[in-house]
């Protein structure tokens, strides 16, 4: 993946997304999902390979949290990420996928 480095922090904004349901097949859906692709969006172009770091997300939201984070990259990208997820305690989670432009419906 190319965009190694790149790290967002998971902000009480998305934790206040997170106490609300997800607006499903709704016009909301594509603003809701964009607030949390922002957060492993590459810097180059969204079309790009995705390489990001989500640190800061509280235990209570931490699985909610990453499945999010997943939803709006199959729907921004038509690719599936692989997590490496923090263990124990950790905040974190790393996401990499293969970004919109190598993936199915890319661009290529």
């Amino acid at each position: 993946m190319t965009n190694r480095g790149t790290a967002r922090l998971f902000t009480e904004a998305h934790a206040e997304l997170l106490s609300k349901p997800y607006p499903a097949g709704t016009d909301e859906a594509i603003t809701h999902d964009s607030k949390f692709f922002d957060l492993i969006c590459p810097p180059g172009h969204w079309k790009d390979p995705i390489d990001g770091l989500v640190t800061g997300i509280p235990a209570e939201h931490y699985v909610e949290a990453v499945e999010r984070i997943v939803t709006a990259i199959v729907n921004f990208t038509a690719t599936v990420p692989f997590v490496s997820e923090g263990f124990g305690a950790a905040d974190y989670a790393l996401f990499q996928a293969e970004g919109y432009r190598a993936g199915p419906a890319g661009d290529h």
